[in-house]
């Protein structure tokens, strides 16, 4: 299954019994199918279903994302992949997850050649071109005007 560019809507963590686990909610809409535009169309349309992807028994769970004054009204998967499974017990395995969200790098209006003061304080890095690879490395993409 791909999970590439749904759109995540909700998220919820619903403590087990246990509490130490709780299953982690993702409510998204699954792509279907692309449909090809049919020209004079440039754009592509979707077939969606609104569902829900449950991480069940999560332990140790992060979430970092940073939106910098924007909103958060549009959350999109870029990526979603298996770290690692590991056997605990017998037929009893715990497994580790990422799921990356889309990036668009908006390019400024007026870009100045003195780039580092505005790099650090924007995105708390010193080289915004590697970090800029690394992203385009890990299959972001650039939002180009």
């Amino acid at each position: 299954m791909g999970w590439h560019d749904a759109n995540i809507y909700g998220l919820t963590i619903e403590k087990n019994e246990d509490n130490w686990t709780a299953d982690f909610l993702l409510d998204l809409d699954y792509i279907l199918k692309w449909v090809h535009p049919i020209p004079p169309a440039q754009t592509f349309t979707f077939w969606v279903a609104p569902c829900t992807l449950i991480f069940k028994e999560c332990f140790d769970l992060h979430i970092d994302f940073k939106t910098d004054g924007g909103c958060l009204d549009l959350m999109e998967i870029a990526d979603l992949y298996l770290k690692s499974k590991t056997e605990q017990k017998k037929n009893k395995f715990v497994y580790e997850s990422t799921i990356e969200l889309q990036l668009g790098l908006q390019p400024e209006e007026s870009p100045s050649t003195d780039k580092t003061e505005s790099v650090v304080t924007y995105w708390g890095v010193e080289d915004i071109q590697s970090v800029y690879n690394n992203f385009i490395l890990h299959r972001s993409r650039s939002n180009r005007k």
